[in-house]
This record gives C-alpha cells, sequence and structure tokens, in this order.
C-alpha cells in the first residue's frame, strides 16, 4: 500500500484535482491510500467546490488570519504542511497550479526526498500574467519529478526550459474532467441556444421550437481589469447592446474585492436584460459558465472552464499596446472596440445552426484517468513514466479564445 498527498491551494486548483482524487480513490483503492490536504484564505470556498465530487479534507490548514504575502503565512504553511507530512508518510505528494501553498508543498517533499507529481496547467500562456505565479510555477518545476501537462505546446515549453523528455507526460487538462463531472452532477438542462438547434448542457442534442430562448453571455470580471474608465467603456458597451439586441441577456457577476463597481451598478442597474451579482460562490459560478452562450472575463480559470465545455470566450485583457487607430485611445474607442467584438461573437453563435464543437483542446476528459495509470504504475514499479498512459492528442486548431487588449492605467484619456 502506497501513501499518497494531494494539497490544494485554492479553488482553481481543486477544480482540478478534484478529478484526480476522485479516479484514485474509487479505482486504485486497493493500492493507493490517498490523502488530501487544503491551505486557503478562504476555506469555505474549497468546501463548496470539494462537495461537487463528493469529496471532504482529510485536514484543512487555517491561513486565513494571516496576510496574504507574509513571512508568518509562509511559516504556517510549512509547519501545517510539514507536520501533514510526519504524520501520513506519504511515498508521492501530488500538486497542481502555482500557489504559495504548492509551492511550499513540493519544498517540503523535495527535502524529505518524497518525489512530487506536477500537475501543470497553461499559466503564462496569455497576455494576463501574474508574474509572482510565473516565479512560482519555474521553482515547482525545478521541484518535481515528473510532470503532467496539459498539451504539446506545454511540452515543448519544458523541453526548451531543460526538463528531459522522460519526466514530462501529455495528459491534458482536468479541467475538462471537472466540468463534464459537474455537468453530469449538477444536472443542467436548460437548453444553451444556438440558433434552432440546441445543446443541454449534459452534451445531448435536442430540437427546440422556432423561437429559441435568448442568448445568455456571462461577463466575469475577476480581477485584472480594475480601472474607472475600462469599466465605465464596458458597462456603456453593455448597455448599448442591451438596447439594440433584445435577444441578449448579460449576467455579469463581479469579484468583491474589484474597486470600481459603481460605474457597472449605475450605468446598469436599471437596463432591461441585464443581471448583476457580487460575491459568486465559485460553485454558482461554475453554474454560470455552464449556462452561458458566450463568455467574456479576465480570469484565466473562467477561460479554461468555459473553452473546456465547447464555449466561446472574449478575453479581456491590460495591454500597453492596445490601438484603436491612435496611441491613447477616448472612452468612446474602448466602448467602441468592446461593443462590436462582443456582438461579432453573438452573430456567430446565432448563425452555427449545428451546434456547439464538444471538442476542447484542452482535454477529452481522460487526463485524470491518465493520471490515475502513470500513479497506479508508479506504485508498482516505482516508476514515473508517461509510458504508463496513451497521450492526449489535441486537435489541430487552436485555442478559441479572442484576447481583447484593454488600455493601462497609464494610456487612459479620461479622468478616474
Amino acid at each position: 500500500m502506497k501513501n499518497i498527498l494531494v494539497v490544494a491551494g485554492n479553488g482553481e486548483e481543486l477544480i482540478k484535482l478534484g478529478p484526480v482524487i476522485r479516479i484514485l480513490r474509487d479505482q486504485y483503492s486497493s493500492g493507493l491510500s490517498v490523502r488530501w490536504i487544503q491551505a486557503s484564505d478562504t476555506p469555505e470556498h474549497l468546501w463548496e467546490i470539494a462537495a461537487l465530487f463528493r469529496l471532504a479534507p482529510d485536514r484543512e490548514i487555517d491561513v486565513s488570519a494571516y496576510a496574504a504575502a507574509s513571512v508568518e503565512r509562509a511559516w504556517a504553511l510549512s509547519n501545517g504542511i510539514a507536520r501533514e507530512i510526519d504524520y501520513f508518510a506519504p511515498d508521492l505528494m501530488i500538486v497542481q497550479g502555482s500557489s504559495q501553498t504548492a509551492l511550499l508543498a513540493a519544498q517540503q517533499a523535495f527535502i524529505r526526498n518524497i518525489p512530487v507529481l506536477d500537475i501543470q496547467d497553461e499559466l503564462g500562456t496569455g497576455p494576463n500574467q501574474d508574474y509572482t505565479r510565473l516565479t512560482n510555477r519555474k521553482m515547482l518545476c525545478a521541484l518535481s519529478s515528473f510532470h503532467c501537462v496539459p498539451n504539446p505546446s506545454v511540452a515543448s515549453r519544458l523541453r526548451g526550459d531543460g526538463f528531459p523528455l522522460y519526466e514530462i507526460g501529455i495528459t491534458g487538462d482536468p479541467v475538462v474532467d471537472a466540468m463534464r463531472w459537474i455537468q453530469q452532477g449538477r444536472g443542467v438542462a436548460r437548453p444553451l441556444r444556438v440558433g434552432l438547434r440546441a445543446v443541454v448542457a449534459n452534451g445531448s442534442d435536442k430540437d427546440y421550437p422556432v423561437v429559441p430562448p435568448a442568448a445568455r453571455v456571462l461577463v466575469a470580471i475577476q480581477s485584472s481589469t480594475r480601472w474607472s474608465s475600462v469599466m465605465t467603456a464596458l458597462a456603456l458597451a453593455i448597455a448599448n447592446l442591451s438596447h439594440d439586441r433584445n435577444d441578449l441577456h448579460f449576467v455579469i457577476t463581479l469579484d468583491a474585492a474589484l474597486a470600481p463597481t459603481h460605474e457597472l451598478y449605475s450605468i446598469l442597474s436599471s437596463i432591461p436584460g441585464v443581471s448583476l451579482r457580487t460575491n459568486t460562490s465559485p460553485t454558482d459560478l461554475l453554474a454560470e459558465v455552464l449556462a452561458a452562450d458566450l463568455v467574456v472575463t479576465d480570469s484565466t480559470l473562467v477561460i479554461d472552464e468555459a473553452e473546456s465545455i465547447g464555449r466561446p470566450v472574449i478575453a479581456l485583457h491590460e495591454s500597453a499596446s492596445f490601438v484603436v487607430g491612435r496611441s491613447y485611445p477616448s472612452l468612446d474607442d474602448v466602448q467602441e472596440w468592446i461593443g462590436t467584438t462582443i456582438d461579432k461573437a453573438v452573430n456567430t453563435i446565432v448563425s452555427n445552426g449545428n451546434g456547439y464543437s464538444r471538442e476542447s483542446v484542452l482535454g477529452d476528459g481522460l487526463a485524470s484517468q491518465r493520471i490515475g495509470r502513470l500513479v497506479n504504475n508508479w506504485a508498482r514499479n516505482q516508476s514515473l513514466t508517461a509510458r504508463a498512459f496513451e497521450p492526449f492528442r489535441p486537435e489541430s486548431h487552436g485555442r478559441r479564445v479572442q484576447w481583447v487588449g484593454l488600455p493601462t492605467l497609464s494610456e487612459q484619456s479620461v479622468p478616474h
């Protein structure tokens, strides 16, 4: 019997680790003892996400009393993880993501000569780059024994960084497994509009009346798009689209920590066809992604969730290279740019009478199965090798994400 310790540092990591824990416990319990712990500033969110996979943590490290980037928080995390390792004596540790928790867990395992299995994602491939997370990711890669990557491009990037081929396996992204699991578990059955044909969220096709339901556009603002004038431009673009098109319904979710929310409320609170929501729980946000026809967001996790079930995505990011005819765009420029992009995307959805593509370039829903075979082979042969599974081979087409640049604070030509 081999002991496996899984460590989750936030909701984004647990969404991808949930299917892996479930597979290891359900299919390989005779040879593996799997224990998982969580350490987060918002443990209630992780409990909600864990419940989607019928899981509960074996131990919780509470760090909510410490500042996010404090030495005290790092010390508490390291001590908590070290005590868990000494108690459980794992033979293998599994981590995902690039949080401080994942890095410190890998560090504690490394100094005890415990191999670390690193489940990677697409971090750093888009314009919204968090350099703290990128730094954590580089250090975590160096501490890990094997890397499960979502596609060949991430594998090539690791090879370019000097990691040998035998330490890399292309499994796909387990976020696809997670979204399919949640679709089946939540039983969402509202038709997702695509012309006169619709796709039910569980993946089956069905005919609907000649008058289809309104197209649902999810606008999920999480962290990156913070500046007041950008929020004003986004709100005005949504207001104009709601006025011009009666076939759209906007659902806008806002991070509670986002500063300039009053612009959205003052402009959109009385607009028909617009729903504003704050303090949205992770599970409610997942449900909104499942119900959406188009997703507009600045969150890399929401992008992955939407892509994993074939939803078209407009990704907002702040970029100094934003150009619409002059170096310093006005509020009208930004408003028109956002509105035109959303309008074109909706027209494409409405004109597509064959439904959404059920194939995802992120994975095929079998990533957790591949990771399970990898871990089971290691338990039997003491070897982490990609030969334990058939690698994921993505389609030749690229990701269905359209990046829309927004001006940075220095480029704003309107007063805040």
